[in-house]
């Protein structure tokens, strides 16, 4: 037992295997990174959603766990799994799909779309206002700010005085719309 003790001490091995631990640390965090960045620039171009992206980060977490504790793994499976149960990973996978709101992966980036401009007439207005509810207002990827300002931006002359004296904040959105549904889409009618 002594010349054990004796030979680890002078191969240095507990050094060495500390050394290699850090090395695997340091590895399994540059490539935690390196994805991050790949799925970042990937919701950037349109390829995938930022749901779809936690979908396939939580999967590829699963299969991390099981791959990071070989010694719980390399057993035998005896657990017998009926026809009519689920797989406890199908299961789990089946109540994180539930929770996260499923949406379309888009392979290709949608061309910039521009939206049209309204002058405040009661003619030109309801059009521009399915265009703008269809694209920006029923938008959830959109910030309320955002939406507010691509909002201003379509407005030219009479539309966008009309909201002038509103200041634009995430508060007053809803106001804003209300103001202009209120000027354009629900003009009072005449009954003369």
């Amino acid at each position: 037992m002594l010349e054990i003790e004796q030979i680890e001490e002078e191969s240095n091995i507990h050094s060495i295997i500390a050394d290699a631990d850090r090395l695997v640390y340091m590895l399994e965090a540059r490539l935690d990174e390196a994805r991050c960045a790949r799925d970042k620039m990937a919701i950037d171009l349109g390829y995938i959603s930022h749901s779809a992206s936690i979908l396939q980060s939580i999967d590829v977490d699963e299969r991390e766990c099981v791959n990071a504790n070989p010694e719980q793994n390399s057993g035998i499976n005896t657990e017998v799994i009926s026809e009519n149960s689920t797989p406890p990973n199908t299961a789990l996978r089946g109540n994180i799909a539930q929770a996260i709101p499923q949406t379309t992966c888009r392979s290709v980036k949608p061309p910039q779309v521009s939206l049209p401009k309204s002058h405040g007439s009661a003619e030109d207005f309801p059009e521009y206002w399915a265009i703008f509810e269809a694209i920006v207002h029923n938008s959830s990827d959109l910030a309320v700010m955002e939406k507010i300002l691509l909002l201003k931006e379509g407005l030219v002359g009479k539309a966008q005085n009309s909201i002038k004296g509103i200041r634009l904040i995430p508060e007053n959105y809803k106001w804003i719309i209300e103001t202009l549904h209120k000027n354009y889409l629900d003009p009072p009618t005449n009954r003369a």
